[in-house]
């Protein structure tokens, strides 16, 4: 056990540290927002399919694609399962308004980019290496590992979690921008079905279509041949590639340093009482014209408010003097604020779902004997919600603030709830295995 613990917290510790540098810049102040908006778009257009072409031809093949329906079948398992969980979360909390917003935060775990660096920290791990030689030498290992010399198996071991990984992207991506889309997306939404399929065929999507169109063609041999233009382009796009993961785990520090940050200007914030919420506000200088405009415009409205009975008087005052907030602001920021919801969504997603895939690591054993398999499988189970789901959550405006602060605290207490996750994933997989 203690073998086991330490591989895990290993694991989780070279993520933690990679993701507080992407912290320290942001409270230095050399991170801002906007820097996360620009290398987002270097992640998705470049880093990413980089990686996925560089990771997935080589491993591209029938009888390998075949072998990934364990991936598949854990990916509808996280979602049936988050989809029932969340249901009883909300119903139990009596949060109507919140249950897709619930269901789909526990549904959708972070798959691919933590999944993926902790994978191949674990393949360095003298404890997952242990249990693949052991099988290796009572026969029972995958075929992939029964020739390797004894010092490749971390190689092996790290390449085969980034295939893996990186070709399960197809599902996710279209698992999430539909199922979870629907979910966060408030009822009348205007977002068309070309807008949601555009961001469902991304770039690293259509980067793993392209790798393993290459890998089941003859075009795999000329890529991994000696020719000098083959070279070339393989070095440069690993190069690309090996951006990818550090990236992303700066980016994931960075959000979460944000997060606290804009916590702690919220709490700052005078509260607001039921109703609509008059803020004053400091006037600018003005000068005799000024006052005219805004005398002219207040006598305007005792006319055109009788034309037009959905104008108020606050389309003509300037916004510089008064701010109006909504009735239901108050309600907004309770739900959005609510630790009951925070504390279920984390307990159901980080633990619950820990649990569950545990055991559907075990009844996959029945089926595979592939140590690394059963981990990727494992790991898409276990983890924290994914962070694009701020961004779907941000294009309508529907509890954005809400889930930016589940996410916080989820990533915030992955770092507990990975180690103990990860150490009994190897007791299982030696249970299972050896």
């Amino acid at each position: 056990m203690d073998q086991y613990a330490a591989a895990a917290a290993q694991a989780v510790a070279e993520v933690v540290l990679v993701s507080s540098a992407g912290a320290y810049m942001v409270f230095r102040g050399a991170l801002p927002k906007t820097a996360l908006k620009t290398c987002d778009k270097m992640l998705v257009e470049v880093f990413t399919p980089s990686l996925v072409v560089a990771k997935v031809v080589p491993h591209a093949n029938i009888d390998g694609l075949i072998a990934l329906w364990p991936l598949m079948i854990a990916c509808v398992w996280d979602i049936l399962l988050g989809l029932i969980l969340g249901w009883g979360v909300s119903a139990c909390l009596r949060k109507p308004s919140l249950r897709g917003i619930i269901q789909a935060a526990i549904s959708f775990p972070n798959a691919i980019a933590v999944c993926l660096t902790l994978a191949q920290a674990l393949a360095r791990t003298p404890a997952l290496q242990g249990i693949v030689t052991r099988q290796v030498e009572a026969n029972t290992s995958a075929p992939l590992y029964a020739a390797l010399p004894r010092d490749d198996v971390a190689a092996v071991l790290s390449e085969q979690a980034g295939a893996l990984i990186l070709t399960s992207t197809v599902w996710w991506n279209l698992s999430r921008w539909t199922v979870g889309y629907s979910l966060v997306a408030p009822p009348n939404s205007s977002q068309s079905v070309a807008s949601r399929m555009r961001k469902v065929i991304n770039p690293p999507v259509l980067a793993c279509v392209v790798a393993i169109a290459i890998g089941v063609s003859p075009a795999r041999t000329w890529w991994l041949s000696e020719d000098p233009a083959a070279q070339v382009l393989v070095s440069a796009v690993t190069m690309l590639g090996r951006c990818m993961v550090p990236t992303v785990m700066l980016l994931l520090g960075a959000r979460v340093a944000h997060s606290v940050v804009d916590m702690r200007r919220a709490k700052a914030d005078l509260p607001t009482a039921g109703g609509a919420t008059a803020q004053l506000l400091t006037p600018p200088p003005r000068s005799e014209k000024d006052d005219d405009s805004v005398l002219s415009a207040l006598a305007a409205t005792s006319t055109s408010t009788l034309d037009h009975p959905l104008r108020t008087p606050t389309d003509v005052v300037p916004s510089a003097f008064v701010s109006f907030e909504p009735d239901d602001a108050p309600v907004r920021r309770a739900e959005a604020y609510d630790w009951k919801v925070v504390c279920a969504v984390i307990l159901c997603r980080q633990c619950v779902c820990a649990v569950s895939g545990l055991a559907l690591v075990y009844a996959l054993s029945y089926a595979t004997r592939d140590a690394m398999l059963l981990v990727c499988v494992y790991l898409q189970t276990a983890g924290p919600p994914a962070i694009n789901l701020t961004v779907m959550a941000g294009l309508h405006g529907s509890h954005e603030e809400a889930m930016a602060r589940t996410l916080m605290y989820a990533y915030l207490g992955s770092v507990a709830t990975w180690t103990g996750a990860i150490a009994l994933l190897l007791q299982v997989l030696e249970a299972c295995l050896l």
